[in-house]
């Protein structure tokens, strides 16, 4: 073999020593990238972070509450006697007495007329744009007449009731309501702080006409003695702020028929223990903000959204149950309570 073969050959061993070095070092360099990518994905399964409230997950769905028609006036305001008490009212186009409202010494229990001179009565209360007006704004000689009325009788035929009927009377123990009515308008019976029973004689218990098709907001907004309430079966919504600052609830069930509760509901109220039964989809906005003496919380898989500080500043919640899973979870939900672990990866919404 002569220098020059010699010299082919010790070239070509180099050159395959070189490949085989090369392959080896990127097969050790891809195996190694494989395993960081691997080991990657193993710790990503198995981390248990929670939700930790700096961002909304998911999108958000409104919902919208639709109001039902309301009759329109015709023609100028009438007034009609009873007794001492003037009643004002208009009517509609079938001659029905509506957005009546009285001066009068009016005091203890109350029986509203059915009829107005010969027309049937549908509608009491106002109906103005100040929702504070109510069904006894107006009074003799300057006195106030309505704040000491204890108990009001609603009769039969009665469909709507306005927007602030009963705003703020005081005294106010105890509202018979019929079934007749499908309309109830915002802050009907807000700050009547005494308010403990419709349409029942358990103590703090609220019964709504079965009839009931819509209802407003803040409907019992600041109340001391609600504890417990039932709504016909059509109502598959619990208003914003229907229970706003209100001071009887402790142990708390919201039933399967609710699908919705709806911004601050409970917002600042009282309620210690919550339950919230299977059926229920969407806990909106604030709707259980600020109650402080909340410890507790059990809440059905079927809830699939949870508004923004929806439990925030519930500073004693340190029990939370939920196993199911959400579509979509706004800011600051459990923002100053004292639960950990609360809401874990797959039960989060996909980002």
């Amino acid at each position: 073999m002569n220098s020059k073969t010699k010299s082919v050959l010790i070239v070509i061993v180099v050159m395959a020593i070189i490949c085989l070095c090369s392959g080896g070092i990127l097969m050790i360099v891809n195996k190694s990238s494989d395993s960081s990518v691997s080991n990657g994905d193993n710790s990503g399964s198995n981390t248990n972070k929670v939700y930790d409230g700096t961002k909304e997950i998911g999108s958000p769905i409104e919902v919208t509450i639709n109001e039902i028609p309301y009759p329109e006036t015709v023609g100028d305001m009438h007034s009609y006697q009873i007794g001492e008490d003037v009643w004002y009212y208009n009517l509609d186009s079938e001659g029905n007495a509506i957005n009546i409202y009285a001066n009068g010494n009016f005091t203890g229990d109350v029986i509203l007329p059915s009829e107005l001179d010969g027309h049937k009565v549908i509608s009491i209360g106002k109906n103005l744009v100040d929702n504070k007006t109510t069904l006894f704004y107006t009074s003799i000689g300057g006195e106030h007449y309505w704040k000491n009325i204890t108990s009001v009788t609603v009769p039969d035929g009665v469909k709507y009731i306005n927007s602030g009927a009963f705003y703020g009377l005081d005294n106010l123990k105890k509202i018979s309501l019929p079934d007749s009515i499908i309309y109830i308008g915002d802050n009907a019976f807000s700050y009547c702080s005494n308010l403990s029973s419709i349409n029942s004689e358990i103590e703090g218990k609220i019964v709504m006409p079965k009839g009931l098709i819509y209802y407003g907001e803040s409907l019992f907004r600041a109340n001391k003695k609600i504890n417990s309430f039932e709504f016909p079966d059509q109502i598959n919504y619990i208003q914003a702020w229907t229970f706003y600052e209100t001071a009887g609830f402790s142990d708390l069930v919201i039933g399967k028929q609710f699908m919705y509760i709806c911004n601050n509901a409970f917002n600042s109220s009282s309620i210690k223990s919550l339950v919230i039964e299977d059926g229920v989809e969407m806990i909106d906005i604030g709707a259980f903000q600020m109650n402080k003496q909340l410890e507790k919380v059990i809440m059905a898989d079927s809830v699939i959204r949870i508004g923004t500080d929806a439990f925030n500043l519930c500073v004693t919640l340190t029990d939370f149950k939920y196993d199911g899973k959400l579509t979509y979870i706004g800011k600051n939900v459990f923002g100053y309570t004292k639960v950990t672990d609360i809401i874990k990866n797959h039960q989060l919404p996909n980002s």
